[in-house]
């Protein structure tokens, strides 16, 4: 295999060196990026909601998402609870 040079984004990067590095052992940790767009998103829905129909709107909308994390959380711990006891 002979030595392959490329120029990409003008920065001069050797693809066989990059290959000789070996597979990536891990990918990258997006989880805090992924949580700030969520909060970002959750913030634009319920702005637009209480601007279309009011701040009730979002109270009830907060409550009823509330009650629905609380409510996978009790399954989550469930199913648990069931794992760990068999």
């Amino acid at each position: 295999m002979r030595a392959i040079s490329a120029r990409v984004l003008g920065r001069g990067l050797d693809i066989e060196s990059a290959a000789m590095k070996g597979p990536m052992t891990s990918a990258p940790d997006y989880r805090v990026a992924c949580l700030w767009m969520g909060f970002v998103n959750l913030l634009m829905v319920f702005v637009t909601i209480w601007a279309v129909w009011g701040l009730v709107a979002v109270g009830m909308l907060a409550y009823a998402m509330h009650l629905g994390i609380n409510r996978l959380a009790l399954r989550k711990a469930n199913r648990e609870a069931k794992f760990r006891d068999h």
